[in-house]
């Protein structure tokens, strides 16, 4: 936890927050970042999250258009390839997992496992020197 918990590390994250969380279209681990700085947060009594709530929820609302854009953009294709009914079938497939709606509270479970698997993972290899 002590290589995980530091300046240097929690400076990265909010780095990366500050930078990826603008650009919606670039979706690649924002959740799982936050994610981490909220479990920090909860380990150090810090309030990172705060910065980035608002932050957050717009990128979240950019990435549901930038899903739809796609859907609509892939249906066509499948339209031309499949004909209407698969592209139909689709794009009201892709709309039950667009309009769901993103909660503000980040869960940090993910991040607490891995952080578990990771001690478990180092105790081991000590136990066996």
């Amino acid at each position: 936890m002590e290589s995980y918990n530091n300046e240097k590390t929690v400076q990265y994250l909010i780095d990366y927050l500050e930078y990826y969380l603008r650009k919606p279209e670039l979706y690649f681990d924002q959740e799982q970042v936050l994610e981490s700085v909220v479990f920090l947060d909860k380990v150090n009594g810090t309030k990172n999250k705060e910065k980035y709530l608002e932050i957050w929820n717009e990128f979240q609302l950019g990435r549901k258009e930038v899903s739809k854009i796609n859907a609509i953009n892939t249906a066509k294709l499948l339209e031309k390839q499949e004909g209407s009914k698969i592209a139909d079938d689709y794009l009201k497939a892709m709309e039950l997992t667009t309009n769901k709606t993103f909660e503000e509270d980040i869960d940090t479970e993910y991040i607490e496992q891995h952080i578990k698997i990771l001690n478990d993972l180092k105790n081991c290899i000590a136990d066996q020197k």
